[in-house]
């Protein structure tokens, strides 16, 4: 997925997107001023239609994954990227 071309979520830095270790469950401020909690609904807009909803400080950069993967696929991207994103990492958390 191209994907990895927009965030290092090992590294937990941005590349072109906002860094996602750890946002899984937090708060997230859009572009529009919005505020929404990232959870497996935002997810899964996310992958199929990224530009719905963009994190503020950051473009719209991301392609669309709509009609590119199916329900059974979306469904396990969006459990490894809960399990992923739900936690950061021991390194950063000890600072």
């Amino acid at each position: 997925m191209a994907a990895a071309t927009i965030v290092s979520p090992e590294l937990a830095t941005a590349v072109r997107g906002p860094p996602l270790t750890g946002v899984f469950g937090k708060k997230i401020r859009l572009v529009d001023g919005n505020e929404l909690v990232a959870d497996e609904e935002y997810l899964r807009e996310s992958i199929l239609r990224p530009q719905a909803k963009v994190v503020e400080g950051y473009k719209p950069l991301m392609p669309t994954f709509e009609g590119q993967i199916d329900e059974d696929g979306l469904a396990a991207l969006v459990a490894y990227l809960k399990a992923s994103l739900a936690t950061e990492p021991k390194a950063a958390a000890n600072k």
